[in-house]
Parts: structure tokens; C-alpha cells; sequence
């Protein structure tokens, strides 16, 4: 039931626009997550968050339902400060002795709508169609009821009457996970060296701020185990293994984390190592 075979962590999504519909529980049909926004004349309001094709996205859990595995994610944007809308200039003021005050506790509103702050919304999306070895949560009570047989022709059957609007609709998959293993330092992302040469920084964390342990070089290669990025920034970090120089075992591989690619600038940190046979030269 928890679709093992689509791996953890970051996923790039490639469906067709508008994106995949975030829900608040697994099943498909379930409420939306819901999403402050703000209008360019200060105007709130809340809508679906939908995450838009080209984005990446962290896979914190998978399971099958509906005949779709799904995802649970956690995708964390800017909102402008609750509250700073219109809607605050139509309080009355009754009495004229408390209009100063007023005025003044209006305009630090105003100043805290008009700051950002982080918010974090956690959903589920589908990835993709269950494999046929994959067992679907959705039909426990069918089977039961000795309904079970051909789920997925039957739920592609559903999307058909519904006009196939949904992104992930269609034959899918709707996310690509960015792949494991072997990649090849490129370069720093962004001037992200902090003075620490033309390399790629190697920190303590995922956090961009956080210390320096070393800089890997340029066609250095390293062994990426796990990905994470923020909705925010759309940087990919991961988590790399550095063996010692020379790759001999004379020195204790070290660990830790570097931007591996910016979706916002299309730069990359490092590339994959293709898997496959090689010609020795």
C-alpha cells in the first residue's frame, strides 16, 4: 500500500498546466489546501494551492489510493501578513478620544500585513499510476465486496466521463524524482562560493547560511543520498558523501550538503554520472 516503488525526496513536477491540486488528506476527492493570496490593490483572498509544472517539490511519504500513488508533501512559501487587506480601512471610529490610538495601531497593522513570513502547507499529490504489484488502500472494502477486479481501467474510465480535466488525468506519470547516486561538481550556484574559491560549498545543512565545512572542486565527484528543497527558493540541496582525496581509503570520506541545482536560474551544482557501460581510455 505505500507504493515502494517511486523513491523519496525531490520530485520535479511535469504535468500539464495548471499543476497538481494539493489535497488535505490522501484520497483524491478530498478538500483542497487552501492558500492565502493578496491582489496587487491589497485585496485577500484564499485559493487552491496548485503546484505549477517545472517546480520541485519534497516527497516526505508515498501511498497508493484511487488507483494513483500519492504523495505526501510539505511546500513552504512567502505570504504577506494576515489581515493588511481593505477590508481593515472600514472600521469605524466612534469616539474621537480614541481615533489617535486607533490610527496608530492601523498603521503598525499595516506595516506587519506588508511583512513576509514563511508558511508551510503540507498535502498530498498524485505521482503517478499504481504499478499492477501495488496494493490500492481505495480497494480494501471493494474486494470485500468482490468489486476489485481492474481499478485502474476503472478509474481512467471515471477521469474519461469527467472530461479528463485534472492534471493528472491523463497516462502520467505527473512527477520525475530527481535521481540518487554519482554526480560531477559543476560549479557554485549563484556565487554562493562565500569566498571559498571557484568550487561548490560543502555545509553542515540544508540551511544556505550554515557553516562551511570545505569546498569541492570543480569535476570532483561525490555520491548524492538524499534531496530536500523549500517551494520558496526552488533550490535542490543535497546530502553527499566526499570520499578522500584520490579515492583510496587513506583519508575518512566526509559528509554533507550542497545546492545541487536552482530551478529559478536553470543553473546546476553538479550533474549525474551516467549509469551504463564506459570504454576505457
Amino acid at each position: 500500500w505505500c507504493g515502494w516503488d517511486v523513491p523519496l525526496g525531490v520530485h520535479r513536477v511535469i504535468c500539464r498546466a495548471p499543476g497538481l491540486t494539493a489535497t488535505t488528506c490522501l484520497h483524491r476527492g478530498s478538500a483542497p489546501v487552501m492558500a492565502n493570496r493578496r491582489l496587487a490593490d491589497d485585496v485577500d483572498y484564499r485559493e487552491e494551492l496548485v503546484i505549477p509544472p517545472g517546480s520541485y517539490v519534497e516527497i516526505l511519504e508515498t501511498r497508493v489510493h484511487g488507483g494513483r500513488v500519492r504523495g505526501r508533501i510539505c511546500w513552504e512559501e512567502e505570504e504577506s501578513g494576515g489581515g493588511g487587506g481593505k477590508k481593515m480601512g472600514a472600521i469605524k471610529r466612534r469616539a474621537s478620544k480614541l481615533l489617535l490610538m486607533k490610527q496608530s495601531s492601523f498603521r503598525r497593522k499595516e506595516e506587519s500585513a506588508n511583512q513576509k513570513r514563511i508558511v508551510r502547507h503540507e498535502g498530498w499529490i498524485s505521482l503517478e499510476w499504481k504499478k499492477s504489484n501495488e496494493k490500492d488502500e481505495s480497494a480494501v472494502e471493494d474486494d470485500v465486496n468482490g468489486m476489485g477486479k481492474d481499478l485502474e481501467a476503472r478509474y481512467r474510465s471515471d477521469d474519461d466521463e469527467d472530461g479528463g480535466a485534472a492534471a493528472d488525468a491523463d497516462s502520467g506519470p505527473w512527477t520525475e524524482p530527481v535521481p540518487l547516486g554519482v554526480y560531477r561538481i559543476n560549479a557554485s550556484i549563484g556565487g554562493g562560493g562565500g569566498g571559498h574559491g571557484c568550487g561548490l560549498p560543502l555545509r553542515s545543512s540544508p540551511d544556505p547560511d550554515s557553516t562551511v565545512l570545505g569546498n569541492l572542486d570543480p569535476g570532483r565527484c561525490v555520491e548524492v543520498v538524499r534531496t530536500q528543497v523549500r517551494g520558496r527558493d526552488q533550490v535542490v540541496r543535497a546530502r553527499v558523501i566526499v570520499n578522500g582525496n584520490g579515492g583510496d581509503g587513506g583519508a575518512k570520506p566526509a559528509a554533507g550538503w550542497i545546492s545541487l541545482l536552482d530551478a529559478l536560474t536553470g543553473s546546476s551544482g553538479a550533474s549525474p554520472v551516467p549509469v551504463g557501460a564506459y570504454v576505457v581510455v
